[in-house]
């Protein structure tokens, strides 16, 4: 069994629901929502994972609460407490965020992800590569309630397809 957790931010624990979905092979209102055909990306059966914990993250309260992460990066800015970074920090606090994840669930792989100006970071910690580095999505990310969901839900769906 793989276990996976994750930490997210700009993807709202989308990508950790996704994986839940997929692992107890739900359907309709709680199957998966961004991948229709699981098949098509290779031969891998999905009851070999198991979610551990998808974690929502955006404020920077929580990275030190609920993550127990001591001295974060510092943001460029507070929006009601939720951290905005460069595309600098974003890489930064990415990885912070999968590393943190990983120590409190002691699962397999970990997956964290943020966004803030510029280009937002996934970082994923596997068993085999623990300083993997993150990558970052090709569009630029604005936050403003209007195209942040939009923006976040284009991405996942381009990267898990």
């Amino acid at each position: 069994m793989i276990k996976i957790a994750t930490a997210e931010c700009f993807t709202q624990g989308k990508i950790g629901r996704e994986l839940h979905a997929l692992a107890q092979s739900y359907e309709g209102n709680f199957g998966a929502e961004y991948i229709e055909t699981p098949k098509e990306y290779g031969d891998f059966d999905y009851n070999d994972i198991s979610v551990t914990c998808s974690l929502f993250i955006p404020t920077i309260e929580a990275v030190k609460k609920v993550l127990n992460v001591e001295n974060p990066p510092k943001p460029k800015k507070l929006i009601k407490g939720i951290k905005v970074y460069d595309e600098a920090g974003d890489k930064s606090m990415s990885k912070i965020m999968a590393k943190a994840v990983k120590e409190l669930s002691g699962c397999d792989i970990a997956i964290g992800t943020t966004a803030g100006i510029g280009r937002g970071g996934i970082s994923i910690i596997t068993p085999a590569k623990l300083q993997q580095q993150p990558m970052f999505m090709p569009i630029y990310v604005k936050i403003t309630a209007k195209n942040y969901t939009s923006a976040a839900k284009m991405e996942l769906k381009k990267h898990w397809r």
